[in-house]
């Protein structure tokens, strides 16, 4: 499903190209175009990055001692084809309650689907989604 603004757009690329029809205006059948095919390739591109995760955790290196922050490394990799721009993880840790996340695409390289982001927290944390 669309969401609000991609209906918003879409109406407005129809609007567009149902002006250029009635007025006979060339210029606006470009603008109306595009519209539309932005909302196509918008919908396509999260269909394409709509795929689960693989989380793998780490606690860094060195000994850990009780009562020291140990800082908890987390790198996200897409099992599908296309990766988003951007990916929030929500975990529960502990007694904290929810910690949100935010993860953001590692280069360009051999490794571009995979992002990586560290927090310190002094439980383990538990991922729920």
């Amino acid at each position: 499903m669309l969401t609000r603004r991609g209906r918003v757009i879409l109406a407005l690329g129809l609007g567009v190209y149902i002006a250029a029809w009635a007025f006979g205006s060339k210029p606006l059948y470009p603008v109306a175009t595009g519209l539309l095919l932005v909302v196509l390739v918008a919908w396509a591109w999260v269909r394409l990055a709509d795929r689960p995760f693989r989380v793998r955790r780490g606690w860094g290196d060195g000994e850990h001692v009780e009562g020291d922050d140990v800082p908890v490394v987390a790198e996200l990799e897409a099992t599908g084809n296309v990766m988003p721009a951007a990916v929030t993880l929500a975990e529960r840790v502990g007694r904290l309650g929810e910690q949100r996340h935010s993860f953001r695409r590692n280069g360009r390289s051999a490794s571009r689907t995979q992002a990586q982001a560290t927090s310190t927290t002094s439980s383990r944390p538990v991922a729920t989604g």
